[in-house]
């Protein structure tokens, strides 16, 4: 018989823990939705540590290598094309266009392959699956937890930790980065989202050869 251990938080939310090996898992080559993202600063043991917040719309085609983001930036509406093929991402604020070239390819969202499965959770009739992963020594452990079916993103928590003693490698929590998904849905709706404005203009960055 499995264990099993029971929430109740505004619904009822149980945990099962499945002995057994589950491999990471990929979502759908195209989906898109909504993220609201929160990240934590409490390096400095401040108690009012620095809090950023974003909230964004995101549309990924990764069999088009094309991915387009709407946020907002010290309170204005932008909207940011990359595709990928073509190396390029457009920025569009207040209906004006810029552009740059880019030279890192589109990442697949699969979770990483050193991903471990914690088990599997229910909310209603919707199963979910909990998995987490390690990074760089415990630096940085990300919690995730993904749809059953198909690996759509719900929530993805980072905590990454800050060095107490460098010489005696003793770390503490240092950040946490939380992002949350909502009305996810699979399939782009309206592909010509990703077509920038015809009128758009280059601009020069310093060359960056790391994905964004």
């Amino acid at each position: 018989m499995k264990p099993v251990l029971c929430y109740v938080v505004v619904a009822i939310f149980c945990l099962t823990f499945i002995a057994q090996n589950v491999s990471a898992c990929c979502p759908p080559d195209k989906f898109e939705g909504f993220r609201y993202q929160k990240m934590v600063d409490i390096s400095n043991n401040d108690p009012y540590p620095q809090v950023g917040i974003d909230a964004l719309r995101f549309h990924y085609d990764f069999e088009n290598e094309k991915t387009l983001e709407q946020f907002y930036f010290n309170g204005r509406l932008v909207t940011q094309i990359t595709l990928y093929q073509k190396g390029l991402r457009y920025n569009i604020l207040k209906g004006k266009c810029t552009f740059f070239e880019i030279s890192w390819p589109l990442r697949r969202r699969c979770l990483p392959k050193n991903a471990r499965f914690i088990g599997s959770m229910s909310i209603g009739d919707q199963l979910m699956d909990y998995y987490e992963s390690v990074y760089d020594k415990n630096y940085a452990v990300i919690e995730e937890i993904v749809t059953h079916k198909d690996c759509i993103p719900i929530t993805n928590i980072t905590v990454m930790k800050s060095f107490v003693d460098s010489m005696a490698a003793v770390t503490q929590p240092g950040a946490f980065d939380i992002r949350i998904f909502a009305n996810v849905t699979v399939g782009i709706k309206d592909p010509t989202i990703f077509d920038p404005p015809t009128e758009c203009q280059r601009v020069v960055y310093p060359v960056i050869t790391s994905q964004q």
